[in-house]
């Protein structure tokens, strides 16, 4: 049985997180385009975020970072993904400020977002792992 070192598990966890990442932010710049018309732009720029986060942690959970379905787990990570919603709404709303463009504004929230996420996850899937190893019956395990 070949056992991944810990550089390709997060060489792997990285591209397909850098996938699902890509997808859901496209998701979220057109929600965010579309809603900014009609609403204020921290409302817009949540509702982005939001639909992104609903299919990134759909996608994240079971591929990325290989996730039970456990209740525990999606907790965990809507906590982490609250955390970036506060910190991406409030990143766009500074750069905004600060540079007035959008698209800068977008971005770097993005970015920010994307690292405060990455890590969350990372962390939540390792302590899990560590958790069903320490619960695992001694002698290997079921046969």
């Amino acid at each position: 049985m070949l056992v991944a070192t810990r550089p390709v598990v997060l060489r792997i966890q990285l591209v397909r997180f850098a996938v699902v990442g890509l997808t859901s932010t496209g998701l979220d710049a057109l929600i965010y385009r579309l809603s900014a018309f009609a609403l204020p732009i921290p409302a817009a720029k949540a509702i982005g975020f939001l639909a992104g986060m609903t299919f990134s942690i759909a996608c994240n959970r079971g591929w990325s970072f290989a996730q039970d379905g456990a209740r525990s787990s999606l907790i965990g990570c809507l906590a982490v993904y609250l955390v970036a919603l506060a910190i991406n709404v409030s990143v766009n709303d500074i750069v905004l400020v600060i540079a007035r463009s959008p698209s800068l504004a977008f971005c770097t929230a993005t970015a920010a977002s994307a690292v405060c996420t990455f890590a969350g996850l990372r962390r939540l899937a390792s302590l899990s792992r560590s958790t069903i190893r320490a619960s695992a019956p001694a002698g290997g395990g079921a046969r």
